[in-house]
């Protein structure tokens, strides 16, 4: 399980002990969704920076992965396809 914490700025994995875990160093704005595909790779809307920020399995710190994508939810089909629910002007984009 992983969650987001906009007052912390980060992402957290649960460990099997109830422990959170922090997972990208602060470095998120306000999460507001994640996402994951089926090799680990976690995507994740931040709203204040309006940007998806992607993190494969075992890195340490994430990436921005798109800059203006102004998502408001994401999710990854079976082909590993990221989708965005976006409120820019094209309101579902698919990457």
């Amino acid at each position: 399980v992983v969650v987001g914490d906009s007052a912390t700025r980060e992402i957290y994995k649960i460990a099997n002990d109830g422990q959170a875990v922090p997972l990208t160093g602060g470095l998120i704005g306000i999460p507001t969704d994640l996402a994951y595909a089926s090799d680990g790779t976690l995507y994740i809307a931040d709203l204040e920076r309006r940007a998806v920020w992607k993190m494969a399995e075992g890195q340490t710190k994430p990436e921005v992965f798109l800059p203006k994508a102004n998502a408001r939810g994401l999710a990854v089909d079976k082909e590993n396809r990221l989708w965005v629910v976006s409120q820019n002007k094209q309101q579902l984009v698919r990457y």
